[in-house]
């Protein structure tokens, strides 16, 4: 079977930005190997060129005594840089991997390479289901980069689906250390971390979501230097102000567009995002991808109102592009609407807020929304909201 490494096309180079470098950092996926006794160069190889359908150029390391117990590098079609593969063991990991899986892992398969800058997430998806495929057997795999355990039952839906694929906060984290929010990962798709200072307490988690979001924007846009801005959100604007931390590390502290307080705290742009409903544009890639899961899984969003519709904990949302053609440009606005009603495979909706671009327009309008129509979906419910991504390959609420 023939591995399907390249996902989508890869990217055009973008302009040049001061906050963007190459070579990115590297990123490392760790395979945990169950049983007591390492597995051989040979079969790893092997079952890397059985999964991915091609000849492998292979260069073998010298062996060492104090090294792992062997290494080599391997240049495969899907990733654009060679990727470095060891084999050695680690009290740490076998003891986190025990914890998690409950399964005895006393030798890791450690797979080494760097990302492309054009299209870093790509890259990462092609690398994640290179190890995973390449180790059926190791119950999770361990990203160093960003942190996170990725388990069979996740790589099997965000990876490995064909309707689906994770979104770009997969390649960074976010921490929260003394009011200040940044993250932590993006060095491997080619550009410096974010950061927020000073961040208020009551403001911490919008400032989370938000930072995340501008991160993801980072991957197709261009973030402009200090003298520049960017309009994040309808009439949001921040800018990017290089500096550096204790440890000499550059970062780029997200701030104000217009200092109107002496903190660098973005505190304008959090607090609209906080009090309205206002979010951070999201990327031309995330909303292709969420469109395709609300109308891959509208049967399902249609069943659940025609059951539940009218249950007072519960409120059925739908989100639907318009498009406002101004001379030659054409402005599109996602806009969200309350399902009313049920008609056959089709709801009746209203628009449950004001349009900021799309003229004549006003809360309370209603219209009929089919499944090619709709660009995402939501439901509130008493726990928070289910959307798309929620529902797994079975049609179940995950």
């Amino acid at each position: 079977m023939d591995f399907p490494l390249n996902l989508m096309q890869q990217g055009g180079s973008n302009p040049p930005s001061p906050f963007r470098f190459d070579p990115p950092a590297t990123t490392m996926v760790l395979g945990p190997w169950p049983g007591d006794e390492p597995p051989t160069m040979d079969a790893i190889l092997q079952a890397m060129a059985n999964c991915t359908g091609q000849e492998l150029n292979v260069r073998v390391a010298d062996e060492s005594d104090a090294g792992p117990v062997w290494a080599c590098q391997v240049e495969i079609d899907g990733l654009p840089s060679p990727c470095a593969i060891w084999c050695d063991r680690s009290e740490e990991l076998a003891r986190a991997t025990h914890e998690i899986t409950g399964v005895q892992c006393d030798t890791l398969i450690a797979f080494e390479t760097l990302l492309s800058v054009d299209d870093p997430l790509t890259n990462y998806i092609n690398l994640v289901r290179l190890v995973s495929m390449t180790l059926p057997d190791s119950p999770v795999l361990h990203d160093t980069g960003s942190g996170y355990w990725l388990e069979r039952d996740r790589i099997l839906q965000d990876f490995m689906d064909v309707e689906r694929e994770p979104s770009e906060d997969i390649l960074w984290r976010i921490e929260l250390e003394g009011g200040s929010v940044r993250t932590a990962g993006l060095q491997r798709c080619g550009r410096e971390e974010l950061v927020m200072f000073d961040v208020p307490e009551m403001l911490q988690q919008t400032a989370i979501e938000s930072i995340s979001d501008i991160a993801a924007l980072s991957l197709e846009l261009e973030l402009p230097g200090s003298e520049g801005m960017l309009e994040i959100s309808p009439d949001i604007l921040v800018r990017f102000e290089p500096v550096t931390d204790d440890h000499g590390h550059t970062l780029v502290s997200v701030r104000d567009a217009v200092d109107e307080e002496s903190t660098p705290c973005p505190r304008l742009a959090l607090n609209a995002m906080n009090i309205g409903e206002i979010a951070v544009f999201r990327t031309t890639r995330r909303t292709r991808q969420t469109t395709k899961l609300a109308q891959t899984t509208w049967d399902q969003f249609i069943g659940a109102c025609r059951n539940d519709l009218h249950n007072e904990g519960l409120q059925f949302m739908v989100q639907v592009p318009f498009e406002q053609v101004d001379d030659d440009e054409a402005l599109r606005e996602h806009l969200w609407l309350q399902v009313v009603a049920v008609q056959d495979d089709a709801v009746e909706a209203k628009l449950a807020h004001r349009p900021r671009l799309v003229p004549g327009l006003d809360i309370g309008w209603t219209t009929m929304v089919a499944r090619d129509e709709v660009s995402n979906w939501t439901v509130h419910t008493e726990d928070g909201p289910i959307g798309p991504g929620d529902i797994d390959p079975e049609g179940e609420a995950a």
